[in-house]
This record gives structure tokens, C-alpha cells and sequence, in this order.
């Protein structure tokens, strides 16, 4: 199995999980939705954007298995635009439903990893 089999795997392991405690927490998985509940267990423990980020996972692992760079700089593109565009207004709106507990979440718990 290769590097780019076992990013994927871990990627969509990642995903998967990330959903799963979204679900058990009953807080909307669309990320154009406002959140019901702050969730900080299983993979938001470690990063705040689990989902996120094992979507850049499953590009970047399609592109070395593809053996692309097109793939792998679109890649890098869209985690630049995802982390200066869209994280900040999603930040915004979680911070404003959540408030303190949101800021302490933060302090604990990077963006990325």
C-alpha cells in the first residue's frame, strides 16, 4: 500500500469520524448551517476542522497516487482559500453562537493540527 492509499485511507477514517460525532451531538453537518452544539470530542480534539482538512487529505493523496501537479497545487490553492476565506467567516459565526466557550476551544485547539 502506498503513501497516497494511506493518506486516503486516513482521510476518509478521518471524515467519517468527524461526522459521526457531529451526529451524535445533533449539530448540523452543512458547514452554510449555524451549529446547535459546540462539538470538541473525537477529531475536534485535535484540529477544528476535521472535515476540512480530510478533504485536502483525500486531494492531496489523489494527487500523488495520480501523480499530478495541477492536483497538488490546486490542492495547496484551495487550503489557502478555505483558511483565509472561509474558515474566518465560519469562525465569525461560531464565535458569535458560542462565545466564550468558543474562545477557550480555540485556545486549546489549532485550526490545522
Amino acid at each position: 500500500m502506498g503513501v497516497g492509499s494511506i493518506t486516503l485511507l486516513l482521510a476518509v477514517s478521518l471524515a467519517s469520524w468527524g461526522i459521526i460525532e457531529m451526529k451524535n451531538r445533533k449539530t448540523p453537518i452543512k458547514p452554510d448551517q449555524i451549529p446547535i452544539r459546540l462539538v470538541t470530542t473525537g477529531p475536534f480534539r485535535f484540529t477544528r476542522n476535521p472535515l476540512y482538512l480530510a478533504l485536502l487529505l483525500v486531494l492531496a493523496s489523489l494527487a500523488v497516487m495520480g501523480n499530478s501537479l495541477w492536483l497538488a497545487v490546486a490542492t495547496a490553492s484551495l487550503l489557502l482559500l478555505l483558511d483565509r476565506f472561509v474558515m474566518v467567516r465560519e469562525e465569525a459565526v461560531i464565535q458569535r453562537a458560542f462565545g466564550s466557550e468558543y474562545s477557550a476551544y480555540v485556545v486549546r485547539v489549532r485550526r490545522w493540527l
